[in-house]
């Protein structure tokens, strides 16, 4: 709770400032997942998977979200962030929309030294983990924001990782691919492993 608060506390960085509550669509919609949710662990045996098809309701939440081209449409992008990791195309037009969304925030960099240190605090508070949709969504807001408008090449290198990180390298998203030469001198790739338990072990010498 505290962390959240304390996320939404500063995050009003680019994001602006977001609606307090949430809007009443937002707040119908995530019940109806959470009651198909409730149904359908009740219903099917313990080896089936234990969510249903989320596809439909990943592509409410964007309906919703594309009604708004303001802050009201960042809790049903945040929850499409967070709900959709493997699911590409949802993932990605949420992306994208966030993107739309910070090409009009250009005025919000004015004070980007200290908006960078505040987004760079949110995106280490989050570590990947389940937070408000809405804290979510102007956290990678931020990110965006001083990625593309930040005047200073160091600013926006490093908010370009914070995008990275919040929009590949969330838990159960499928890792980005990554290309080597093994120790007999053979290339392989972490996607010819596909469907396969790979443990990946990085290390160096000094």
């Amino acid at each position: 709770m505290h962390r959240t608060l304390f996320l939404a506390a500063t995050l009003s960085l680019a994001a602006g400032t977001a609606a307090a509550e949430p809007e009443d669509e937002y707040t119908r919609l995530v019940a109806g997942f959470e009651q198909s949710v409730a149904e359908y662990r009740g219903e099917e045996a313990v080896v089936a998977p234990l969510l249903p098809d989320e596809s439909p309701f990943h592509a409410q939440f964007l309906e919703a979200a594309g009604k708004h081209d303001d802050d009201k449409a960042l809790p049903y992008l945040g929850w499409v962030l967070q709900n959709a990791p493997r699911n590409l195309k949802a993932h990605g037009a949420a992306v994208s929309a966030i993107e739309a969304i910070a090409k009009t925030r250009a005025e919000a960099v004015a004070s980007e030294r200290q908006l960078y240190q505040r987004s760079r605090k949110a995106v280490k508070h989050l570590k990947y983990n389940r937070v408000d949709d809405t804290v979510f969504a102007q956290t990678l807001l931020g990110a965006v924001t001083l990625a593309r408008h930040a005047k200073s090449e160091d600013i926006r290198v490093a908010s370009e990782r914070s995008v990275f990180k919040l929009t590949r390298l969330q838990v159960g998203m499928v890792a980005p691919d990554i290309a080597g030469t093994d120790l007999d001198g053979v290339e392989f790739k972490l996607s010819d492993y596909r469907d396969k338990i790979v443990v990946v072990d990085f290390w160096g010498d000094w």
